[in-house]
């Protein structure tokens, strides 16, 4: 998570100073999609299946690979990033980033660096 956003986060009283995987082993949150039980964070978001996957409708996340010397070092800590998150958040189920869906990005240089932000909706099998 970005510095700024935690700091936003704090100031603003909207963040719970707890473990995420405390917090979605204590949820009480179960969708029951098929076949698969979905417990946790995920729980909160509309889920909805697409091609095999289950995937969340219409929530993404994001990452960040900044201050890189290729192209290609930014994009995989962007994705590195990504991953982190969605592992942290949902767990490691929902953190593969070749299956997430709606992926998206943009890569920009700066004085010889270049910076990566990629987008998509965490899936799961």
């Amino acid at each position: 998570m970005r510095i700024e956003t935690l700091t936003a986060l704090l100031t603003s009283g909207l963040i719970i100073l707890s473990s995420t995987s405390t917090f979605a082993k204590k949820s009480k949150k179960i969708k029951k999609i098929g076949s698969v039980t979905v417990t946790g964070l995920a729980a909160m978001h509309a889920l909805k299946r697409t091609r095999g996957r289950l995937c969340m409708a219409d929530h993404y996340h994001f990452g960040d690979g900044n201050s890189r010397k290729s192209k290609k070092k930014a994009l995989v800590a962007a994705r590195a990033d990504w991953v982190s998150f969605v592992s942290a958040e949902y767990g490691p189920a929902w953190s593969r980033y070749s299956l997430a869906r709606s992926k998206g990005g943009k890569c920009t240089r700066s004085n010889g660096r270049y910076n990566c932000s990629i987008s998509a909706r965490p899936c799961m099998r």
